[in-house]
């Protein structure tokens, strides 16, 4: 119900004119409000009216507030509840699986619903909860994940607040045969497939299939109904890993072929790479391999030239390259020797290259466009500008 649903208008002498000014409450099983503004003509007045004085007609309509204001009087009616008051109203009357055995399931259409609440049960616990303003769902991909067990589905109408009462299906029996032909998680049918090219040196890569889960956790459906367990799997360009019983795996994990270790995204269970996990603590590069002497470190930020720890490692990420010293330190703002050659690092940590002009002696460096060390005694720039052997240069 809006505005434009209810006409207003007036006949009587010393009316200017009516104005429907709202609608509250239009909701299913809620009392509409109306408010109607009616204007006086100049020479006449409200003054003095109260509810007593406004008559309505019509079936179970009430004045609800009367106001007067200059030559303007406003009426709140209140109107009869949305909808019917019959109990069948969201009586959803009957339930049933349907007939190829496909995990659909159908209901009777309730009179004044907009939409039903379905729930799944296996059991006594719930598998799904949804919400839809259809009378079918498919739940195939549900019952798959729950694997054998009895099944059942509750449905109840609700329109607005209002809600109806559940109605039941059926119990249907799910056993092997009829989780196979479902797509489901059999017991025994796993894949042990070692390929090329995955974590570690085992990896079994599939290319269509369907992300499962039950009471134990996620689990990968292939599209030859197997699954694999004690392995790595590429999904979507994404590496997993599947522990003995075929559920995905999260957080730290050591590969059982290379022995070195990966860290798992905890929600996604994808392999992580080129960046700091677990809150920041550890690094792990583009192979998803943890660099056991990387840690989230405060960084340097020194006055001048400062020799580093010839026991760090060189990482990057898709902001650049920088160095993880072995204290777990980075260094920002400042230069750095590492090997034999000296770098700078910008204020975030990572490896400057090309000119710099040093923020400390204010001389001009050339760094090695390629690696970044800083480049002494030559001719750099493509030969147009000469560095002495204190690579400053020479104008």
């Amino acid at each position: 119900m809006a505005k434009s649903d209810v006409e207003a208008d007036s006949g009587s002498d010393g009316v200017d004119s009516v104005v429907v000014s709202s609608i509250k409450n239009v909701e299913y099983g809620q009392r509409p409000r109306v408010v109607v503004k009616v204007r006086a003509d100049r020479d006449y007045t409200f003054r003095g009216l109260s509810n007593r004085d406004i008559t309505l007609s019509g079936d179970k309509a009430s004045v609800a507030k009367v106001s007067v204001s200059g030559r303007t009087l406003t009426v709140s009616i209140s109107l009869p509840k949305i909808g019917t008051t019959e109990d069948t109203a969201l009586e959803v009357g009957d339930v049933y699986w349907g007939d190829d055995d496909d995990g659909s399931v159908g209901w009777d259409q309730a009179d004044d619903a907009n939409r039903y609440e379905v729930k799944l049960m296996r059991g006594s616990s719930t598998r799904e909860t949804i919400q839809t303003s259809g009378t079918r769902y498919n739940f195939r991909n549900a019952i798959r994940g729950g694997g054998r067990g009895t099944y059942s589905v509750k449905v109840r109408a609700i329109a607005g607040s209002y809600k109806g009462k559940w109605v039941e299906s059926d119990d249907w029996e799910i056993d092997e045969d009829t989780l196979k032909d479902l797509g489901g998680k059999i017991a025994g049918s796993s894949s042990e497939s070692r390929t090329s090219g995955g974590p570690g040196n085992g990896s079994y890569s599939a290319t269509q299939g369907a992300w499962m889960k039950d009471g134990n956790g996620w689990w990968y459906s292939n599209a030859d109904r197997s699954y694999t367990v004690n392995n790595w799997q590429k999904i979507n360009n994404n590496w997993y890993y599947f522990n003995k019983d075929g559920y995905m795996v999260t957080g730290w994990l050591q590969s059982p072929f290379s022995k070195k270790w990966y860290y798992l995204d905890p929600s996604s269970g994808r392999m992580m790479t080129s960046q700091w996990v677990d809150n920041g603590k550890y690094y792990v590069d583009a192979n998803g391999i943890w660099i056991s002497d990387s840690s989230s470190g405060s960084g340097g930020s020194g006055s001048g030239k400062q020799n580093g720890s010839e026991q760090g490692a060189w990482l990057k990420d898709k902001s650049g390259w920088w160095y993880c010293n072995a204290d777990r330190s980075y260094t920002k703002n400042n230069w750095q020797k590492i090997e034999g050659a000296w770098y700078f690092f910008d204020r975030y940590g990572y490896r400057k290259t090309g000119w710099l002009q040093s923020p400390f002696s204010k001389k001009w460096y050339y760094l090695d466009p390629s690696s970044g060390r800083m480049l002494t005694s030559r001719w750099v720039d493509n030969g147009r500008y000469y560095v002495d052997a204190d690579g400053v240069w020479k104008p």
